[in-house]
């Protein structure tokens, strides 16, 4: 998301702090057929959300450290 100023990595970490999947306002996820993997599509509204999320101090740092930690947590 190039209007975010953040790389794949750091709206993925987003993303999932915020709880973004799932949420149908925001994201939806198309299969296209039974073995093919799922496409996740983002709305326009995500836009603001994230601006004003990244207005908080450390805000983007939480999150990489949060995500990061949860993935060392999932492989135990």
């Amino acid at each position: 998301m190039q209007r975010l100023n953040l790389n794949s990595h750091e709206i993925k970490c987003v993303i999932w702090k915020l709880k973004i999947k799932g949420n149908p306002k925001y994201h939806t996820e198309n299969k296209p057929g039974k073995k093919s993997n799922p496409t996740n599509k983002y709305s326009e509204q995500l836009i603001p959300l994230i601006t004003r999320m990244m207005q908080k101090p450390d805000f983007l740092k939480i999150c990489l450290t949060d995500y990061k930690e949860e993935m060392k947590r999932k492989r135990k």
